[in-house]
C-alpha cells in the first residue's frame, strides 16, 4: 500500500505542476483562440480536482504499479504512460469533436499530443522518484 500511495502522490504532484504551467500559458493563447466561446468564465475547481484524482488513480493502477513489478525499461514506462494519456485525452476530445458543433479539430490534435507527452513524462518521473 505504501508503494501505491508513493506512486500516486508523486504522480499527482508532478501532473499538477506541469499541467498548471501548460494551462496557464495555453489557456490564454491557444484554447481561448480556438474554443474560447465554449469556455466558462471561471473553471470549476471541484470538477478539476475530481478529474486529477481519478486520472492519477487510473495511471497508478494501469501503468505505474505494473511498471515497477514488471521491471520495465525507461522507454517502456514512458510509452505505456503516453499510451494511457493518449487514450484518456482521446476519449474527451473525440467525444467533444463528435458532439459539439464548434469544437476545433486543432484542439483535438494538440490535446492528444499533450496528453501523451504529459502522461508519459509523469509516468517516467514518478517511477524514477519512487524507485
Amino acid at each position: 500500500m505504501k508503494l501505491f500511495f508513493s506512486l500516486y502522490f508523486s504522480a499527482l504532484i508532478i501532473m499538477l505542476l506541469i499541467d498548471a504551467v501548460w494551462l496557464s500559458f495555453m489557456g490564454k493563447f491557444f484554447y481561448a483562440k480556438y474554443i474560447g466561446h465554449l469556455m466558462a468564465p471561471s473553471p470549476s475547481f471541484f470538477a478539476a480536482v475530481i478529474f486529477y484524482f481519478i486520472y492519477i488513480l487510473g495511471l497508478t493502477v494501469f501503468v505505474l504499479l505494473p511498471s515497477l513489478s514488471g521491471h520495465y525499461s525507461v522507454g517502456k514506462i514512458f510509452l505505456y504512460g503516453a499510451l494511457f494519456g493518449f487514450v484518456a485525452y482521446a476519449t474527451y476530445d473525440l467525444t467533444n469533436q463528435a458532439t459539439l458543433k464548434d469544437w476545433s479539430f486543432v484542439v483535438t490534435i494538440v490535446d492528444l499530443a499533450w496528453g501523451a507527452l504529459l502522461t508519459g513524462t509523469i509516468s517516467l518521473l514518478s517511477t524514477l522518484i519512487v524507485k
